[in-house]
């Protein structure tokens, strides 16, 4: 595992937890640490050990299961119109705006594993 965040943060800031490096995220939650008392954690002797956030939201849950089912789209480009998902009611995969939406605009925590997490691993996760 491993946390990443462009600035410094207090526990309690909103965080993404995702898989690997470039993976989707996979849960949204709280710190329950400072990134001063990460660091210190992850430069202990013993390595990481404990729960570094507070999971709200994951995927597959049912706020997820509540959500559009056809593709999200983008949000528009200032001044332009928002873009209109005509699917014709057919399904189709959900996957990830590209673009950034204002969320992303507060510190991120990402934590991150560089195997593949078992079925087990994800049941804890979103526990």
């Amino acid at each position: 595992n491993r946390v990443e965040s462009q600035e410094p943060f207090d526990a309690g800031v909103v965080c993404a937890v995702r898989v690997d490096d470039n993976g989707p995220y996979v849960a949204i939650g709280r710190s329950v640490l400072s990134s001063t008392q990460l660091n210190a954690a992850e430069s202990a002797p013993m390595g990481v050990v404990g729960k570094a956030v507070e999971v709200i939201h994951s995927v597959g849950d049912q706020i997820f299961q509540m959500g559009p089912k056809g593709r999200l789209m983008p949000p528009p480009a200032e001044g332009q119109p928002p873009v209109e998902n005509n699917l014709g009611g057919e399904e189709a995969e959900t996957t990830s705006p590209e673009a950034p939406s204002e969320c992303q605009q507060t510190p991120e925590i990402v934590m991150t594993e560089s195997e593949p997490m078992s079925l087990a691993q994800y049941d804890e996760l979103v526990r």
